[in-house]
């Protein structure tokens, strides 16, 4: 609920204060912690609110995450999984 109330105060109602508080809710959540979005989202809020530095930070973070859900990091697991047999 509140990644998309964070949404909803980002674009509709163009209130980036609200919008980041939303974010920050979402993220005490599970799957908040690890949702690259709602990270992305926060970062963006924080640049419009003239918190560069943080903003900063957090669009690392998203970064970091959204790493994490490519081909380049789930590849070599997909392939190991499908040889069980071979502990290499």
């Amino acid at each position: 609920y509140d990644k998309w109330e964070g949404v909803r105060l980002e674009e509709d109602a163009d209130d980036p204060a609200a919008a980041a508080a939303s974010y920050r809710k979402a993220l005490k959540v599970w799957p908040g912690p690890v949702d690259w979005q709602v990270v992305f989202r926060l970062s963006n809020c924080l640049r419009r609110l003239g918190r560069a530095d943080e903003a900063d930070r957090m669009k690392a973070r998203s970064d970091e995450l959204g790493r994490l859900i490519g081909d380049d990091f789930h590849r070599p697991l997909r392939e190991a999984l499908a040889d069980l047999d071979d502990p290499a």
